[in-house]
């Protein structure tokens, strides 16, 4: 069963800091040269660094600094783990595949890849549910991958929207797969980090953020940028796998890292921690594990009977691993190791 955990206390909001979204981005620096554990964060930009030329393998569990994982080869590692070869090309050889005509394309046609996290569309739904969009609503999804929440969320109320993303691949897929269904958001996908955001502050009045944490070590930093966009009296709603209540070390690879140096599942007291620091209220929390493990429980029987479909979350996680990365992460949540968990905060 679902637990739904209702927040008792408040916390006080903190001053944002500035932004200019048209600023110069930031040094970059060479991830052959660079020691991860002794970069700035705020000095690297790990978008101009080549994934192609990084081996995530090369990045030791034992010696990476999981504080700085912002380093520039860890943070390219990352970009490597989600970039996937023709990606669009693909996409679209299987939407024809499963009887899609070119230029027919509907959002509906695209569910079976469009989210990238546990539950699918029904878990993006479900959250959806829970927060009040309007068509002056101004919304920014952070990893927002293929684009996939918001043209759920542009079909619901055809808001002015945003979305960012640290892989340059899952960009471009978003703005085309957008454009085939007619579901551009007016402020574009753009590339951009989510502790170094490319926006003024107050510059959303909701900030969705479904399965990115468990790459980002700093959570602070996610929070502190989260809440400096967030208009007062904004909420960010974000879906995370979390730590659960059971201790033990959990199998990889894992549909979010290939191993456990780029994987940084911390548990939600520490969301609660972060979100506390930069100012922002716990109005609501949700444990959604049972509703995870029957999910992958029916995937995985799909898979088992049918074999891989056309169209799926395989075109993103890589079809050789998608049965190792599935199974592991839904041995982890049934054994309470993982908990997918629902949380929005409002910005007071």
């Amino acid at each position: 069963m679902d637990t739904v955990v209702t927040p008792t206390a408040e916390t006080t909001a903190t001053e944002p800091k500035t932004a200019d979204p048209k600023a110069a981005a930031p040094a970059t620096a060479d991830p052959t040269t660079v020691d991860p554990a002794t970069v700035d964060p705020a000095t690297v930009d790990p978008t101009t660094v080549d994934p192609a030329t990084v081996d995530p393998d090369t990045v030791d569990t034992d010696t990476a600094d999981p504080s700085a994982e912002a380093g520039a080869g860890v943070a390219a590692a990352v970009v490597h783990h989600y970039t996937s070869d023709r990606l669009i090309e693909r996409i679209k050889a299987a939407l024809r595949a499963t009887g899609v005509a070119p230029g027919t394309t509907t959002p509906a046609d695209l569910k079976p890849v469009d989210a990238f996290h546990t539950g699918g569309t029904a878990a993006t739904e479900a959250l959806l549910d829970l927060l009040d969009l309007q068509p002056h609503t101004r919304v920014l999804d952070i990893g927002c991958g293929i684009g996939g929440t918001l043209r759920q969320i542009l079909a619901r109320a055809p808001c002015p929207a945003a979305g960012v993303d640290l892989t340059p691949a899952y960009v471009e897929a978003a703005e085309e797969l957008s454009r085939i269904t007619g579901l551009t958001p007016s402020r574009g996908f753009h590339v951009a980090d989510a502790r170094d955001l490319p926006y003024e502050d107050g510059a959303f009045d909701l900030v969705t953020m479904l399965h990115v944490g468990m790459n980002i070590a700093d959570k602070a930093a996610m929070f502190r940028e989260a809440g400096r966009v967030l208009e007062r009296g904004g909420r960010f709603a974000l879906y995370d796998l979390m730590a659960g209540p059971t201790a033990g070390a959990i199998d990889f690879p894992m549909p979010w890292a290939g191993h456990a140096a780029l994987s940084f599942v911390a548990p939600p007291q520490t969301y609660r921690a972060a979100a506390a620091e930069a100012g922002l209220v716990l109005e609501h929390e949700r444990d959604r594990s049972a509703f995870g493990v029957a999910f992958f429980e029916k995937a995985l029987r799909a898979i088992e009977t049918n074999g891989l479909a056309p169209l799926g979350i395989h075109l993103l996680i890589g079809e050789d691993e998608a049965r190792t990365k599935l199974g592991n992460l839904h041995a982890a949540i049934a054994a309470g190791r993982l908990q997918p968990t629902e949380m929005i905060f409002e910005k007071p």
